[in-house]
């Protein structure tokens, strides 16, 4: 299995397309706090740490399907070894999304970025 990064303009929705195919797909997502409109207290909002980039792990045939789909746009083969740095990057922007969506839930006072 290789790691691409895909370039999208809609990044969940290229992630729920990826999987629908049945592909391990990738993308590292934070929590802002955002007051919108006239409330008075702001609502968590769940972005992308990286804004129009979407991983993907999968071999030459699920590539292509990928590449045939709606959301995906450009692409980049990562080698292996950067390929543990950017899973790593991941998944310590996993678990800081986990980490702050526990403290919203447990009603904290969250900080902003």
């Amino acid at each position: 299995m290789t790691l691409y990064a895909f370039y999208t303009r809609r990044e969940f929705d290229a992630q729920e397309e990826a999987e629908a195919l049945g592909l391990t797909c990738y993308v590292p997502r934070r929590i802002d706090m955002v007051r919108q409109g006239k409330r008075r207290r702001p609502d968590p909002v769940v972005r992308a740490v990286l804004p129009g980039y979407v991983f993907v792990e999968t071999d030459a045939h699920g590539w292509h399907m990928v590449r045939q789909s709606k959301h995906f746009r450009s692409w980049v083969g990562i080698g292996p070894n950067e390929a543990r740095r950017v899973m790593a990057f991941i998944d310590q922007c996993e678990a800081d999304y986990q980490a702050r969506w526990a403290q919203i839930e447990a009603g904290e006072r969250v900080q902003e970025y």
